[in-house]
């Protein structure tokens, strides 16, 4: 998906969300995941196994982020 989109699909789930909806996404985008969800879930082989806000998901996972990445997003505690 192109920075456009992605822009554009995070502002309408945003959207959807302050409506009172609740949205579930189901993604391997990170960025997408960090910017627009309340909470985070990791999933691996049908199992949850780390829930948490996108801050506290993404700030020390290094399998998923860089720290310039994290930085960069706000989700670093070097702001």
């Amino acid at each position: 998906m192109d920075a456009a989109s992605k822009q554009e699909l995070s502002r309408l789930l945003r959207d959807i969300a302050a409506d009172g909806c609740a949205v579930l996404l189901v993604t391997h985008d990170t960025e997408l995941a960090a910017d627009c969800a309340d909470m985070c879930g990791m999933l691996f082989n049908g199992e949850i196994l780390n829930e948490a806000s996108p801050e506290e998901m993404f700030r020390e996972n290094y399998f998923y982020t860089t720290p310039m990445a994290r930085l960069i997003r706000g989700i670093s505690e070097n702001k």
